[in-house]
């Protein structure tokens, strides 16, 4: 992992090891179920950190579009996947007056759209999927990260 994010990690791992500490009683008796609990914990942050940051990216495409005479005029929301789980992101239409035109920022900037999902899952999907069908490949990524994938 890249040094730039060591302290984060730091931070982190205290953080959830002494939550752990606090919130489970007998921690000898779940040595063997302590590993997924663990898991599950990160990949709630994980899906939390990238909702974040989706969220401000939808933000800072839409600002860029208002600084050009945009004006929202409304604001659907799609589903994205990203290797964590499942996101609802807004999806701005923005509208112009005087150019007499609209833009949806992401989907003009990312070619987002409804039910796309990260390079992450495609990728784990094309991996897994490389030597049986989708419906095989989308079940060993549930088996694999323990969430189920739309097909």
């Amino acid at each position: 992992m890249a040094e730039k994010y060591q302290d984060c990690v730091t931070k982190v791992s205290d953080l959830i090891f002494n939550t752990i500490l606090e919130k489970e009683e007998n921690l000898t008796a779940q040595f063997f179920l302590l590993d997924g609990t663990v898991l599950s914990i990160l990949r709630e942050i994980g899906l939390k950190v990238m909702s974040l940051l989706l969220s401000l990216i939808v933000s800072q495409v839409t600002v860029e579009a208002q600084k050009k005479g945009f004006v929202v005029q409304r604001r659907p929301q799609i589903n994205y996947t990203v290797i964590f789980g499942k996101i609802k992101l807004e999806s701005p239409y923005l509208w112009n007056r005087q150019l007499k035109t609209g833009i949806r920022p992401l989907k003009e900037k990312f070619g987002l759209k409804t039910g796309d999902c990260s390079l992450a899952v495609g990728q784990a999907l094309t991996e897994f999927g490389s030597e049986e069908s989708f419906d095989q490949a989308a079940r060993r990524f549930q088996e694999h990260y323990q969430w189920t994938i739309d097909n």
